[in-house]
């Protein structure tokens, strides 16, 4: 008989009686790292979630062991205490605190109601040495980069006991020799004893990191196996429903003439001026064409498609036009009014407010269309503009 260090068995989850889970088992064996694949929404951080304690014993139907022993996790505390960690995609650090005060955020120690700041320091050294010796344990979060960052909050977890990690897309902002230190500490940890579960998109990491492969779609799991069995397109085809073949089936179209073009942009650092983020760069797109751009992190992408929709807020030069007529874009409202839109990378922080509605979100850069005199209309769902959303869904 396996001997598991985790079982969940028979997960149910619903959301206002949308099943979000239904029936899912997992297991997890010592020393073991285990993939856990499917497409957005089909369920894998509401799973993980259970797991970790953020969705509490209660509202979820089903049964977790740990050791052989069921667990019952009223919070993410008791998950912590009995050995499990998450770390998130969107890295839950404060910029303005250091890297000691961040690890021990909320289970600060302290000695006669003072903070013993000597054992924490100690302490994040330790544990920082495991995996990131460089960075210095007063160092701010904010002074350190994306790839340092990562590694702080593995150390946090690593300083909390926890024998089971889980990785919710850890390197979806990690540059190449980032990713490649990142699998050298997950190896290495797995070593010492730890036990892993591995959440990406990327195959290719998934086949490099995993001893084993789950699959969801939908909220079930539709297939298991050892990595060294489950090639990419078979894990695609589970994720999808559907043979490789038709992942994305490729649709012809007639190209038109150019519509938009983007002049000799160069960008400065919003820091240092004397650094450029983009150096003279020029392109065109043509009717009915999508347009690819690639690049490591850091390459100026992001900071070169923000200049042009007029939400870089460094210093550039740079000229665009539309349909051969230059334009003026000075802030994002211009980029509105000639109906270019614009998707944020950092879509939790830019591009929606979390706190507010889908449809309030949904209007948030068209808002002066639905109000009459500065006030929402309280008939703007019935306006023409509101019909948009039918086209997304």
């Amino acid at each position: 008989m396996d001997n598991y260090i985790l079982e969940m068995k028979d997960i149910h989850k619903s959301f206002s009686g949308v099943k979000a889970l239904s029936g899912i088992n997992l297991t997890l064996k010592k020393q073991e790292i285990l993939g856990l694949c499917g497409e957005n929404g089909a369920g894998k951080s509401t799973l993980m979630k259970i797991l970790s304690g953020i969705y509490p014993f209660g509202s979820y139907e089903g049964s977790i062991f740990i050791n052989g022993k069921e667990m019952k996790f009223n919070n993410i505390k008791d998950a912590e205490n009995s050995g499990v960690a998450i770390i998130h995609q969107e890295l839950n650090l404060i910029p303005e605190m250091n890297v000691m005060e961040n690890i021990f955020l909320g289970n600060f120690l302290n000695k006669f109601g003072i903070l013993n700041k000597d054992e924490m320091y100690i302490k994040t050294k330790k544990a920082i040495s495991v995996i990131a010796p460089n960075i210095d344990p007063k160092s701010k979060i904010k002074d350190l980069g994306t790839g340092e960052q990562q590694m702080v909050e593995i150390a946090k977890a690593i300083s909390k006991n926890a024998n089971i990690l889980i990785f919710d897309e850890p390197t979806s902002s990690l540059t190449e020799k980032e990713i490649s230190k990142l699998i050298e500490i997950i190896f290495s940890l797995k070593e010492k004893g730890l036990s892993a579960i591995y959440i990406s998109h990327k195959l290719d990491e998934i086949e490099a990191i995993t001893d084993r492969v789950e699959i969801i779609r939908d909220g079930v799991s539709v297939g298991e196996g050892k990595t060294i069995d489950m090639h990419s397109d078979k894990i695609i085809s589970l994720m999808v429903g559907r043979s490789i073949e038709n992942l994305i089936p490729r649709r012809e179209r007639e190209i038109g003439d150019i519509i938009f073009e983007a002049k000799n942009y160069t960008l400065y650092d919003k820091v240092n001026s004397n650094i450029k983020k983009v150096d003279n760069a020029s392109f065109y797109l043509k009717e009915r064409e999508i347009l690819g751009f690639s690049g490591l992190v850091g390459s100026g992408r992001t900071e070169l498609l923000s200049a042009i929709y007029g939400a870089y807020t460094g210093d550039y030069i740079g000229e665009s036009y539309l349909n051969g007529e230059k334009l003026n874009i000075k802030k994002t409202e211009d980029a509105v009014k000639l109906k270019i839109g614009f998707v944020p990378e950092e879509r939790k922080t830019q591009g929606v407010i979390l706190n507010d509605s889908v449809q309030n979100n949904i209007i948030l850069s068209t808002i002066k269309n639905y109000s009459v005199k500065g006030s929402l209309d309280k008939n703007w769902r019935k306006k023409p503009l509101w019909n948009i959303k039918k086209n997304f869904r």
